[in-house]
């Protein structure tokens, strides 16, 4: 997944993110995954909107990314936001392992 990254915004927390545009291709797959696999761990039915605000942590070469997404989901026809961070290990296919999922207030 190739994402380009620009000059930090505001970074969430005292780590090492990079903002990037969350409309960068892959990003909104990533919000996607997040949403799905939420509703898989927790048995929800939350319908993903789109992610508005991105971040990205680079790893050690070898243990891949990790991704900071604030994003827009609907829950009984009313759009809540949350705050997801996902890891992608490098792979064949870049595996995708959701780490955190909250709202956010």
């Amino acid at each position: 997944m190739d994402v380009e990254e620009v000059p930090v915004k505001s970074p969430p927390a005292e780590a090492e993110w990079a903002w990037i545009q969350p409309k960068q291709q892959g990003i909104q797959s990533l919000g996607d995954f997040a949403v799905k696999e939420q509703n898989k761990r927790r048995r929800w039915i939350l319908g993903f909107h789109d992610v508005f605000e991105s971040w990205k942590m680079v790893l050690a070469s070898d243990a891949g990314d990790l991704y900071l997404l604030h994003l827009n989901a609907m829950k009984n026809e009313i759009m809540l936001r949350y705050e997801a961070i996902v890891w992608v290990k490098p792979s064949e296919n870049d595996t995708m392992i959701l780490v955190s999922f909250k709202g956010l207030i």
